[in-house]
């Protein structure tokens, strides 16, 4: 894109043709002025000798200065395209390329004499070229600097054929041969390999990860085997005649195996999750006994701490449902289970209400209400992933492993639901969590007339 240095001469010619001629002008003027006005006459050739005299001072001071000051602009411009580290093509409105630098032609493998007054297309493997096209006649409808094929995989072609990734940035400019789009290509194959490394690595640590899972899940598979095995001969032998001594240390010895199942049956829950082997159920169940058999369970954990345990089932609220009673219990067990573990004195009480429902569908939103020691706002969100308590000191007060809240709130999410938590320290919590859950023809209410079930 270089500036063409016009000569003095010729400069100067058109100059000197354009004074004589107004000097013919005035010297016409003159012979047709009416006598008396000799003054008019003699200003306006004044005026043109003066234009003859001066105008070579005109080039040499003013108009010379001023090409030669543009000319140094555009040599400086020029410079600039030519050692920038990127690949530079000037193209014309009609697509043929009017400018490259030095690293373009590194980058494609031609020399400037080959490229100059070819398609741009030549550069674009063949079937991309007729998208390329259509994108450039929209992109000279509306002009401007911004990125090429914003979210697309966009590839130049070398001269040996080579396909290479490329990011392409636009900008529109003009020049003294005329508007030029200049295309700054850069070559990014190295980014796209480490992207590509990136992945793999991903790919295989997620693989690993798998197999982890796969393994932690047969593991506790066989271990817990044989604890139920531990478990049930424990059972029989506090049904057989012993003294006191004897069956303090069974019970103890129970609490420690229940304690022990209740870890790995965490660990292994965890495990299905981890390796996407967890299932989730269709089948037909009566709410209200479920969630009273679930609640019976922990009634006795409450009534040794002096808590009431309650649940409230709003009458709109079917009996009949299809999904997972299985998981669904899990869920409550573990919420209702720490409001227990977590609260001193007062009450734990599990409320049911519907949020939405269509024909074949409902949604119901389950609240567990404690009085407890309550979760520091900072530590509400954290409490739902692995291995994880408000408080690190709380494992060794209270027990647990972290996995409770994490495997609940996978399975919300599984039942179509999502979990969150309401709490402030010392003025206990608000367990939340909703499912969906088919209906059945027998929709049914729920069997409490006032909704409330108390187990205290």
């Amino acid at each position: 894109m270089r500036s063409r240095e016009l000569s003095p001469l010729r400069i100067l010619l058109p100059v000197l043709l354009i004074v004589f001629g107004a000097e013919s002008a005035v010297m016409l003027v003159l012979a047709a002025l009416p006598p008396g006005f000799p003054w008019l006459g003699e200003s306006l050739l004044d005026a043109t000798m003066l234009a003859i005299v001066s105008s070579p001072f005109l080039y040499w001071f003013v108009i010379k200065p001023f090409r030669m000051t543009a000319a140094t602009e555009s040599t400086k411009f020029s410079n600039l395209l030519e050692a920038a580290p990127e690949g530079i093509i000037g193209v014309a409105e009609d697509g043929r390329i009017r400018f490259v630098n030095a690293q373009a032609e590194t980058l494609f493998g031609y020399s400037r004499e080959q490229l100059l007054g070819q398609p741009v297309e030549s550069l674009i493997p063949q079937r991309l070229v007729e998208g390329h096209v259509k994108k450039r006649e929209t992109y000279l409808r509306a002009p401007r600097t911004r990125p090429m094929g914003a979210g697309a995989e966009l590839y130049g072609r070398k001269k040996d054929g080579t396909e290479f990734p490329v990011d392409v940035s636009l900008s529109y400019v003009e020049t003294q041969e005329g508007p030029l789009v200049l295309s700054i290509v850069r070559d990014i194959t190295d980014r796209k390999q480490v992207e590509q490394t990136l992945r793999d690595a991903k790919e295989a640590a997620e693989v690993a990860n798998v197999a982890k899972s796969t393994f932690l899940a047969n593991m506790s598979h066989e271990i817990r085997t044989p604890m139920n095995g531990i478990m049930g001969m424990m059972e029989l032998v506090l049904d057989t005649e012993l003294d006191s001594e004897q069956r303090e240390y069974l019970n103890m010895a129970k609490l420690s195996a229940d304690s022990l199942l209740s870890l790995i049956n965490d660990i292994l829950d965890y495990s299905k999750i981890e390796a996407r082997k967890l299932e989730i159920e269709a089948i037909e169940f009566n709410l209200g006994d479920n969630l009273g058999d679930t609640l019976k369970a922990l009634s006795l954990r409450a009534h040794q701490k002096g808590l009431e345990l309650a649940y409230d089932l709003q009458p709109d609220v079917p009996d009949a449902l299809v999904g997972d009673p299985g998981r669904l219990r899990q869920i409550i067990v573990n919420l209702a289970g720490n409001a227990i573990k977590f609260t001193e004195k007062g009450e734990v009480v599990v409320h049911v209400q519907a949020d939405s429902r269509t024909d074949d569908d409902i949604e119901l939103h389950f609240t567990i209400v404690d009085t407890g020691i309550g979760i520091p706002a900072e530590k509400q969100s954290a409490i739902f992933e692995a291995f994880t308590q408000a408080d690190g000191s709380m494992s060794r007060t209270y027990g647990g492993t972290g996995l409770g809240l994490t495997i609940s709130s996978r399975l919300a999410g599984f039942m179509r639901g999502r979990i969150w938590v309401e709490s402030e320290v010392g003025m206990g919590s608000r367990f939340h969590f909703t499912a969906r859950f088919w209906v059945t023809e027998a929709t049914g209410k729920n069997h409490c007339a006032q909704g409330f079930q108390d187990f205290a």
